[in-house]
């Protein structure tokens, strides 16, 4: 073999053995912490200081959920998370949550101790990774009231704020910010932890887009919560929502990028968005949650059917939820029944008979999720009031019409659809005199469906019409 062909072939080999070595070296890099926190944080956020998320050096292997160094739980997440449907920002980019339905999941949380300290952990599963200065925020619900209505309206609910009570917020290149939002969508910030203590980002072992996914791992002290909010603790019931921001600011100021768990091109309102994330967590101690996880999610409420008159043995309804979940049927709070679902539909027979005045309503529960919230209330009525027609509904109000007039005293009552349900009324009058046709307003300025503003969501609307001593009659 002449000289050349010996350094060919030595060529070869080294080639191949360097080759081997990348290839060996890439299928280690799952789990690899591309930017670490330097201390005290690494402690919390790399407990074994190897430089890696996964359990141990070799990376993540198949799954990075089991495998996590940090046990950490998924927020509640109703939906899968698609790719692609940031608001704003790059699609697959450095703000485009990520999953893989059934395996891996888009947020997560855990509670953890650190030498005697407690820290609330957060994690991001992102589409890439890119060292711009942006916005990773968990906003937190802690009172378990939320929107503007229903039986569990928050109070302190506010446009571009439905009920959230605080922010916790990882800003790149700056730190993790603390915000009190509690009654306003411009928040007052309370401090800011070094974002090189207390951040971290990491190479997942997801690949959605055709290349590796991130972690953003951040955290906070629970201690630092206690300074600002004396009274949030571990027992502390909490819902969250995880969103990403395509700038600096809190996520109630503007720039939502994309929520967790959620098509953000399904639903342009961000209120109505974070409305209906809420609408299936269930509130849960912070420290059970973080550590044990956050209870299934909830099942959507059933629906009574309506009027019900006095004397009345059998009550009927619908839910949205599959054959054979579970309604419960309570009067004045008391369970009076069950029935399972069918077709969409329940029924309950052999009552005792209802007397005028008691108020009726119902739970569903159905396989694998949580008990849903009370639907709607049905008072048992006397004889049935004359039935509004919705003549006319625009975005600027609605307006009743009934073959009957209604005496002076009537109250009229239009609802919005929900999740499917209507729970509370949207608008309320009682009327100063008989009338055939009564106009509801949103607005001010507006005198009939075509006058003033825009004022109100399209969407599916019901209205009803009681007479004093009467039912409602739909």
């Amino acid at each position: 073999m002449s000289g050349i062909s010996r350094n060919l072939v030595l060529f070869s080999i080294v080639l191949l053995v360097l080759f081997s070595g990348v290839s060996d070296i890439n299928a280690q890099t799952k789990g690899l912490i591309v930017r670490p926190a330097s201390a005290p944080g690494r402690a919390v956020l790399d407990p074994n200081n190897d430089g890696y998320v996964a359990q141990s050096n070799r990376g993540f292997v198949s799954d990075d959920e089991v495998e996590s160094e940090i046990p950490l739980n998924r927020l509640v997440l109703p939906f899968a998370e698609p790719t692609s449907d940031t608001r704003t920002g790059p699609s697959c980019g450095f703000t485009d949550f990520v999953d893989a339905p059934g395996v891996y999941s888009s947020s997560y949380y855990a509670m953890t101790v650190n030498s005697g300290d407690t820290n609330l952990v957060f994690r991001f599963r992102i589409g890439n990774f890119a060292p711009n200065s942006k916005g990773y925020s968990i906003l937190v619900d802690t009172d378990g009231k939320f929107g503007s209505f229903g039986t569990q309206a928050d109070p302190n609910a506010v446009s571009g704020n439905p009920g959230f009570e605080m922010e916790i917020i990882l800003v790149t290149n700056f730190g993790v910010r603390l915000y009190n939002t509690d009654g306003t969508n411009n928040p007052a910030l309370l401090t800011t932890l070094p974002f090189s203590q207390y951040a971290q980002i990491s190479i997942a072992n997801s690949t959605n887009c055709g290349d590796d996914d991130y972690f953003y791992d951040f955290f906070i002290p629970l201690a630092t919560i206690k300074t600002y909010f004396p009274a949030f603790n571990s027992t502390t019931p909490i819902r969250m929502v995880a969103n990403t921001v395509i700038n600096t600011l809190s996520a109630l100021r503007g720039g939502i990028s994309d929520m967790s768990g959620f098509d953000d091109d399904s639903t342009p309102s961000l209120d109505k968005s974070w409305e209906t994330l809420i609408s299936y967590a269930v509130p849960t101690p912070a420290g059970q949650a973080g550590q044990a996880g956050f209870p299934p999610i909830r099942t959507l409420p059933p629906i009574i059917s309506g009027p019900i008159l006095g004397g009345t043995t059998t009550v009927s309804g619908s839910s949205s939820e599959p054959d054979g979940t579970l309604i419960r049927l309570y009067n004045n709070g008391v369970e009076i029944g069950t029935a399972s679902v069918m077709s969409g539909t329940w029924q309950i027979t052999g009552l005792t008979s209802l007397d005028v005045g008691e108020v009726l309503t119902a739970t569903a529960e159905a396989n694998g999720k949580s008990v849903s919230e009370l639907s709607n209330a049905i008072t048992i009525g006397g004889t049935c009031s004359a039935s509004p027609t919705i003549d006319c509904l625009t975005t600027k109000g609605v307006n009743l019409t009934t073959a009957t007039a209604w005496p002076a005293g009537t109250i009229l009552r239009v609802y919005y659809s929900n999740n499917g349900t209507f729970t509370t009324p949207l608008y309320t009058e009682t009327l100063a005199s008989s009338v055939a046709s009564f106009f509801m307003k949103c607005n001010a300025s507006a005198t009939n469906c075509n006058s003033g503003p825009n004022c109100q969501s399209n969407g599916t609307y019901m209205a009803t019409a009681k007479n004093q001593g009467n039912a409602n009659h739909l």
